[in-house]
Protein backbone atom coordinates (compact mmCIF):
# COMPACT_ATOMS: atom_id res chain seq x y z
CA UNK A 1 0.00 0.00 0.00
CA UNK A 2 1.37 3.45 -0.78
CA UNK A 3 0.81 6.33 1.61
CA UNK A 4 -2.28 8.21 0.48
CA UNK A 5 -1.29 11.21 2.63
CA UNK A 6 0.98 11.52 -0.14
CA UNK A 7 -1.69 13.52 -2.17
CA UNK A 8 -0.96 16.23 -0.25
CA UNK A 9 3.02 16.31 -1.61
CA UNK A 10 3.38 17.98 -4.86
CA UNK A 11 5.13 15.65 -7.60
CA UNK A 12 8.72 14.92 -7.35
CA UNK A 13 9.59 15.96 -10.69
CA UNK A 14 12.89 14.63 -10.48
CA UNK A 15 12.52 11.78 -12.79
CA UNK A 16 10.38 13.96 -15.31
CA UNK A 17 12.00 14.83 -18.55
CA UNK A 18 11.75 18.06 -20.57
CA UNK A 19 11.46 16.24 -24.01
CA UNK A 20 8.29 14.79 -25.72
CA UNK A 21 9.07 11.47 -26.69
CA UNK A 22 6.73 12.35 -30.29
CA UNK A 23 5.79 15.93 -31.19
CA UNK A 24 3.41 15.90 -32.35
CA UNK A 25 1.33 13.06 -31.29
CA UNK A 26 -1.22 11.54 -29.47
CA UNK A 27 -0.52 10.93 -25.66
CA UNK A 28 -2.41 8.04 -23.70
CA UNK A 29 -1.36 7.81 -19.92
CA UNK A 30 -1.41 9.99 -16.53
CA UNK A 31 -1.43 13.61 -15.70
CA UNK A 32 0.54 13.66 -12.35
CA UNK A 33 -1.20 15.87 -9.96
CA UNK A 34 1.02 14.80 -6.64
CA UNK A 35 3.72 12.86 -5.41
CA UNK A 36 0.69 9.61 -4.42
CA UNK A 37 -0.41 9.35 -8.81
CA UNK A 38 3.75 9.39 -9.22
CA UNK A 39 4.38 6.35 -6.94
CA UNK A 40 0.88 4.56 -7.42
CA UNK A 41 0.46 4.45 -10.99
CA UNK A 42 1.96 2.21 -13.62
CA UNK A 43 1.76 1.49 -16.90
CA UNK A 44 2.95 -2.04 -18.64
CA UNK A 45 6.87 -1.60 -19.55
CA UNK A 46 6.10 -3.19 -23.02
CA UNK A 47 4.55 0.43 -23.81
CA UNK A 48 7.39 1.97 -22.94
CA UNK A 49 5.86 4.71 -20.49
CA UNK A 50 7.92 7.76 -20.33
CA UNK A 51 7.46 10.46 -18.00
CA UNK A 52 8.00 14.26 -19.36
CA UNK A 53 6.58 17.85 -18.48
CA UNK A 54 5.25 19.57 -20.86
CA UNK A 55 5.27 23.68 -20.73
CA UNK A 56 1.62 25.44 -21.14
CA UNK A 57 0.82 29.02 -20.76
CA UNK A 58 -2.48 30.53 -18.64
CA UNK A 59 -2.90 34.05 -18.95
CA UNK A 60 0.91 34.33 -20.30
CA UNK A 61 2.07 32.45 -17.23
CA UNK A 62 4.32 29.18 -18.47
CA UNK A 63 3.23 26.36 -16.29
CA UNK A 64 4.47 22.77 -16.23
CA UNK A 65 2.24 19.83 -16.66
CA UNK A 66 3.95 16.46 -15.43
CA UNK A 67 2.63 13.74 -18.16
CA UNK A 68 3.24 9.87 -17.66
CA UNK A 69 2.25 7.16 -20.49
CA UNK A 70 3.46 7.15 -24.00
CA UNK A 71 3.13 8.76 -27.13
CA UNK A 72 1.58 7.38 -30.78
CA UNK A 73 2.72 8.56 -34.21
CA UNK A 74 -0.37 10.75 -35.99
CA UNK A 75 -2.18 9.20 -39.23
CA UNK A 76 -2.99 11.59 -42.35
CA UNK A 77 -6.49 12.69 -40.67
CA UNK A 78 -4.09 13.26 -37.12
CA UNK A 79 -1.50 15.42 -39.16
CA UNK A 80 -4.44 17.52 -40.47
CA UNK A 81 -5.77 17.55 -37.06
CA UNK A 82 -2.91 19.05 -35.90
CA UNK A 83 -2.42 21.46 -38.60
CA UNK A 84 -5.34 23.31 -38.52
CA UNK A 85 -4.54 23.49 -34.85
CA UNK A 86 -1.73 25.07 -35.29
CA UNK A 87 -2.62 27.81 -37.32
CA UNK A 88 -5.39 28.07 -35.02
CA UNK A 89 -3.05 29.02 -31.92
CA UNK A 90 -0.57 31.26 -34.63
CA UNK A 91 -3.89 33.55 -36.14
CA UNK A 92 -5.50 34.18 -32.53
CA UNK A 93 -5.87 32.48 -29.37
CA UNK A 94 -7.59 29.14 -29.54
CA UNK A 95 -10.42 28.61 -27.27
CA UNK A 96 -12.07 25.30 -25.43
CA UNK A 97 -15.79 26.32 -28.14
CA UNK A 98 -13.20 26.81 -30.99
CA UNK A 99 -11.48 23.94 -30.45
CA UNK A 100 -15.21 21.69 -29.92
CA UNK A 101 -16.51 22.86 -32.75
CA UNK A 102 -13.18 21.43 -34.83
CA UNK A 103 -13.39 18.12 -33.22
CA UNK A 104 -16.83 17.87 -34.09
CA UNK A 105 -15.85 18.27 -38.03
CA UNK A 106 -13.50 14.88 -37.61
CA UNK A 107 -16.54 13.35 -35.43
CA UNK A 108 -14.33 13.40 -32.48
CA UNK A 109 -14.90 15.00 -28.63
CA UNK A 110 -13.76 16.12 -25.25
CA UNK A 111 -16.98 15.56 -23.35
CA UNK A 112 -15.61 13.43 -20.90
CA UNK A 113 -11.91 15.42 -20.65
CA UNK A 114 -12.65 19.20 -21.76
CA UNK A 115 -11.63 20.54 -18.41
CA UNK A 116 -7.30 19.29 -19.40
CA UNK A 117 -7.73 22.08 -22.19
CA UNK A 118 -4.24 23.61 -22.06
CA UNK A 119 -2.11 25.56 -25.25
CA UNK A 120 -0.36 22.27 -26.92
CA UNK A 121 -2.45 19.96 -24.59
CA UNK A 122 -5.90 19.33 -26.34
CA UNK A 123 -7.93 16.68 -24.89
CA UNK A 124 -9.89 13.71 -26.87
CA UNK A 125 -11.94 11.48 -25.34
CA UNK A 126 -10.64 7.98 -24.59
CA UNK A 127 -12.74 5.94 -26.69
CA UNK A 128 -12.04 8.31 -30.03
CA UNK A 129 -8.22 8.71 -29.62
CA UNK A 130 -7.97 5.59 -32.63
CA UNK A 131 -8.95 7.55 -35.57
CA UNK A 132 -5.98 9.52 -35.21
CA UNK A 133 -3.24 6.95 -35.28
CA UNK A 134 -2.77 3.74 -37.17
CA UNK A 135 -0.22 2.62 -34.40
CA UNK A 136 -0.31 -1.27 -33.94
CA UNK A 137 -0.98 -0.26 -30.36
CA UNK A 138 -4.14 1.53 -30.42
CA UNK A 139 -5.89 -1.38 -32.06
CA UNK A 140 -5.58 -3.92 -29.15
CA UNK A 141 -9.15 -3.84 -27.76
CA UNK A 142 -8.27 -4.00 -24.02
CA UNK A 143 -5.52 -1.33 -24.24
CA UNK A 144 -6.44 -0.31 -20.70
CA UNK A 145 -7.03 -3.83 -18.94
CA UNK A 146 -3.20 -4.36 -20.71
CA UNK A 147 -1.55 -0.41 -19.88
CA UNK A 148 -2.69 -0.94 -16.25
CA UNK A 149 -1.76 -4.49 -15.46
CA UNK A 150 -5.39 -4.97 -14.10
CA UNK A 151 -6.39 -8.84 -12.95
CA UNK A 152 -9.81 -9.49 -14.06
CA UNK A 153 -10.07 -11.51 -10.54
CA UNK A 154 -8.41 -8.93 -8.21
CA UNK A 155 -9.84 -5.32 -7.63
CA UNK A 156 -6.59 -2.93 -7.16
CA UNK A 157 -7.60 0.65 -6.15
CA UNK A 158 -4.49 1.96 -6.14
CA UNK A 159 -4.09 1.00 -9.78
CA UNK A 160 -6.41 3.03 -11.17
CA UNK A 161 -6.40 7.01 -12.50
CA UNK A 162 -7.94 8.69 -14.95
CA UNK A 163 -6.18 7.95 -18.57
CA UNK A 164 -6.50 10.34 -20.59
CA UNK A 165 -5.99 10.69 -24.62
CA UNK A 166 -4.81 14.14 -25.49
CA UNK A 167 -3.00 15.75 -28.28
CA UNK A 168 -0.03 17.22 -28.09
CA UNK A 169 1.25 19.64 -30.75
Amino acid sequence: MIDTSLVEVPVSLDSFSYETPIQPSIFLGFIIKNEYDNQRLKINEKYQPKKFLRVYKIKGESRLLPLYGFCLKLNGMGENMVDIICKQEQSFEINLTLYQNMLNEYNLSCNDCYGYFKSGVYPIDFNKFRILTDDEKSKDKKILQHMLNLNENKFDFQKFGSVLSLILT
